[in-house]
């Protein structure tokens, strides 16, 4: 077996969906992929998020593309998914940032964590 710190481990050309990519650390990980070489997917549901995000890789040098999709709505994100993959080809990294927050504890029961 081949040991991993053998392995090529760039991402270079590798196509990235990033959810929650508008802002925070999900638009932290657009920019830090791209600069790797990545092709992003930036999703989010703010379309100016979104766009912003791309035109920030773009003006950079890098390769991005905005899809608008609310991952909450389980139907959006198929449509999601399958836009990525014709617009950019084949998804090799996700990364699911998308998220809200809760006042809730570790323990909460399913009905709180689907809300």
């Amino acid at each position: 077996m081949t040991r991993l710190s053998k392995l090529d481990r760039s991402i270079a050309g590798r196509v990235a969906l990033v959810t929650g990519a508008a802002s925070g650390m999900g638009r932290a990980t657009a920019f830090l992929f791209s600069d790797e070489g990545a092709h992003v997917a930036v999703v989010d549901r703010n379309e100016v998020g979104v766009a912003e995000t791309v035109a920030a890789i773009v003006g950079n040098g890098g390769i991005a593309q905005g899809f608008v999709c609310d991952v909450s709505q389980h139907g959006t994100v198929e449509m999601c998914v399958a836009e990525v993959a014709a617009a950019l080809g084949p998804i090799n990294i996700l990364v699911n940032n998308a998220g809200v927050s809760f006042l809730a504890g570790v323990d909460s029961d399913e009905d709180t964590w689907l809300a």
